[in-house]
């Protein structure tokens, strides 16, 4: 196709057009994006670069045309573009660039890496380019590597439209040399551009890029749209197109584009097409992921007929039959849940029963609850747990109180600490309240749940202030252990410091020495030794013996060398002899010791403890 053809084809004719609509037409196409992220600032229609504005029906007000004259370099272009109306700016812009010739353009869009507003940089960048393509693609493309901080694909995809209508074997050659993610743009662009060319020359071109995939997708979304309400020919022409290609393996788009097909085809014909589509895709390697696709949506109004469908083509597939069971439970459950009933296997009936019941979670968790007894036994105690902890972003209050009359022991342990993780982040104070209110959910006879301890530290990692307050507020009886010292272990993950400087605010000493205990474990897990020993330096022995026990088995754990370095400077014999045995439970187990380590653990444990070491 000729320059002149390229520019023929694009031209807009005035004849008939109501000069008001063509306005319209044209600004809503040069209006800038709202979307400010988008890789295009705005897409300035080619038919407005035609070369000529002689049929070109617009009305450009006295301002804008002022402007127009106006614009002898890219400053002045700058300055018409951060005006106030900014429909009459991008209509003065068009003016402007479709008057000028080869070597303005290219002066202009060299000068345009001066402008300083990013949008309107790209804005004119973009137009400048659009012109150039439409006259030189080749050249442009060179120019465009100049260009910084500009969003190319458009600039890309414009040119090789343009350059494929004039030579598409050069442009073809010139889009492989590219980069990855240009070269997939540019073949897109390539083929979009030329839908006049057969299917096989399309296809030779996308195999130069070995992006074969590529131009199948498109073939077949042009078949789906051409031909669905004639599936029968649309099937025949896929598959025609599918021989003559060298894949393997089906993409997205096409495992889309045949199941929509198929089930059209079925619809029509039954399931004679059903076998055909099947025998035509078994030799693909995704083919159970392609065929999953058509029954799913068959099954999504008659999983019953599905599943026998499935079974009559000995399609037993796992993976198969649960696209099916998804699909069909998007839009009834239940009768999803009658057809699953008819599968012989008990281990692939529960897993399908699973599934419906899952999605029918996700759809609606209460609808669920409301209908315990339609689920099969084998589910409904699982059904029930997982349909409570999905309701627990949404409505935590209901599941507070639902929970208290279940009956099954395994859903309140599991369901409650969620709840409390869950409801501290929304309403700590409401957490509390029912934490409170329901202190210990029992495991089994030996362990429990404690959850007002579970939802202060919920609230504390994610706003330690709050819990604090929360902590404080709660009574307190002598010799116990505040709530706060729970707080200040949380703090320790991530605020050292802080947690050290809220121990002022323990009330009693018990608290004091627990969330001191808390903040030396976690002192000695970081290396930070020297500060773990200096908290507690001006202490009752009584209560350093009892502070270097809380800490000595992580002290060993994570930093035997550590531990070894500094154990002859602890200040009870007691102390170290508790860190002592610590590493040596510790050895071979989790850590190997030198001699020199050995013989320095030995200093501080009795004689019948050696054997341990040797």
């Amino acid at each position: 196709m000729t320059n002149s053809d390229s520019k023929t084809s694009w031209t807009i004719l005035g004849a008939g057009v109501v000069i008001g609509i063509v306005i319209g037409l044209v600004v809503l196409r040069l209006l800038p994006s709202t979307n400010t992220n988008s890789d295009s600032v705005t897409s300035l229609p080619p038919q407005l670069y035609s070369g000529s504005t002689d049929n070109v029906q617009v009305e450009i007000s006295a301002d804008s045309t002022e402007h127009h004259n106006e614009i002898a370099d890219i400053s002045a272009l700058e300055t018409l573009l951060s005006g106030s109306n900014r429909s009459d700016q991008v209509l003065a812009l068009y003016q402007s660039v479709n008057s000028m010739d080869i070597s303005r353009l290219i002066a202009l869009l060299d000068s345009s890496k001066q402008i300083s507003s990013n949008y309107i940089r790209q804005l004119v960048q973009e137009s400048l380019v659009q012109k150039l393509a439409s006259v030189h693609p080749k050249q442009t493309l060179e120019l465009i590597d100049q260009l910084t901080y500009t969003p190319k694909e458009s600039m890309i995809d414009w040119i090789f439209q343009e350059w494929s209508r004039q030579n598409f074997d050069e442009a073809v050659s010139t889009a492989q040399a590219l980069s990855e993610s240009d070269k997939t743009t540019a073949l897109t662009a390539i083929l979009n551009s030329r839908r006049d060319l057969s299917d096989a020359i399309h296809l030779e071109a996308a195999k130069k890029f070995s992006y074969e995939q590529l131009a199948i997708d498109q073939i077949l979304t042009i078949v789906q749209l051409e031909n669905l309400q004639d599936p029968a020919e649309a099937w025949k022409q896929v598959t025609q197109i599918l021989q003559k290609s060298t894949v393997t393996e089906l993409s997205e788009v096409q495992q889309e584009v045949i199941a929509k097909i198929a089930f059209t085809w079925f619809e029509q014909q039954g399931e004679k097409s059903l076998k055909n589509i099947s025998d035509s895709l078994r030799k693909y390697t995704n083919y159970i992921d392609a065929m999953s696709l058509i029954f799913a949506k068959i099954g999504q109004d008659n999983p019953g007929q599905a599943l026998q469908l499935a079974a009559d083509l000995n399609l037993h597939n796992r993976s198969l039959l649960s696209a099916i069971m998804k699909s069909a439970s998007t839009t009834d459950p239940v009768a999803a849940l009658k057809a699953v009933s008819s599968v012989t296997s008990l281990s692939l009936r529960d897993h399908l029963e699973r599934e419906v019941v899952s999605v029918w979670i996700n759809v609606d968790p209460q609808a669920v609850l409301n209908n315990l007894m339609l689920l099969p036994e084998n589910v409904r105690i699982w059904g029930q747990e997982e349909a409570l902890v999905a309701l627990i972003p949404e409505s935590p209050e209901f599941v507070a109180s639902y929970i208290v009359e279940v009956e099954n022991a395994s859903i309140k342990t599991n369901v409650a600490p969620k709840l409390a993780l869950q409801w501290a982040k929304t309403d700590p104070h409401a957490a509390f309240d029912w934490a409170q209110a329901n202190p210990l959910v029992h495991i089994n006879p030996v362990v429990v749940i404690n959850l007002p301890e579970r939802v202060i530290r919920n609230i504390a990692a994610n706003d330690y202030e709050l819990a604090i307050q929360i902590a404080l507020e709660q009574p307190i009886a002598d010799g116990e252990i505040g709530l706060e010292a729970l707080v200040i272990g949380e703090m320790m993950s991530y605020n050292i410091e802080d947690a050290i400087a809220t121990l002022d605010q323990t009330r009693n000493e018990a608290t004091k020495n627990a969330a001191m205990g808390e903040i030396g474990r976690e002192l000695v897990t970081k290396g930070r030794s020297d500060d773990a020993i200096e908290l507690v330096k001006d202490f009752s022995s009584d209560v350093q013996i009892q502070y270097y026990e809380s800490l000595a088995v992580s002290w060993a754990y994570y930093e035997p060398t550590d531990a070894l370095l500094k154990i002859d400077s602890l200040p009870e014999g007691q102390i170290r002899l508790n860190l002592a045995e610590q590493l040596v439970s510790y050895k071979d187990v989790i850590h190997s010791y030198t001699p020199e380590q050995i013989e320095k653990i030995k200093e501080h444990i009795p004689p019948s403890w050696h054997g341990f070491l040797d």
